[in-house]
C-alpha cells in the first residue's frame, strides 16, 4: 500500500537530527548522542509499526463490509481513539 512505502520512507530518515534548530528553546538543549538518537528512532518505527497495524485493520473492516454490503457507498464508517493510555510517566 502507499502507506507503508511513505511511513517506511519516515522511518529511515535521519535528516531531522543533523540541522540545528532555530528556536531558542530547542537550540538550548544538549546534542542528541548516538544512545538517545537510536532510541528515539526505535520509538518512531514503533509508533509507525502500530500506524501500520492500524492500517491494516481498517483495510480489513473496509474489505469485509464491502464483501457484505452491496451498497458500501451508503456506509459511514467511524474512527476514534482513547489516548488515556497513551500518557508518558517519568
Amino acid at each position: 500500500m502507499q502507506v507503508h512505502v511513505y511511513l517506511e520512507s519516515l522511518a529511515n530518515s535521519n535528516s531531522q537530527w543533523e540541522e540545528p534548530s532555530n528556536h531558542p528553546i530547542i537550540a538550548g538543549l544538549p546534542a542528541i548522542d548516538a544512545d538517545k538518537e537510536y532510541f528515539l528512532d526505535m520509538h518512531h518505527r514503533d509508533r509507525l509499526g502500530v500506524l501500520l497495524s492500524i492500517d491494516d485493520i481498517v483495510s480489513e473492516v473496509v474489505k469485509t463490509l464491502e464483501e457484505l454490503t452491496p451498497t458500501l457507498t451508503l456506509t459511514l464508517i467511524l474512527g476514534g481513539e482513547d489516548s488515556r493510555g497513551a500518557k508518558y510517566h517519568k
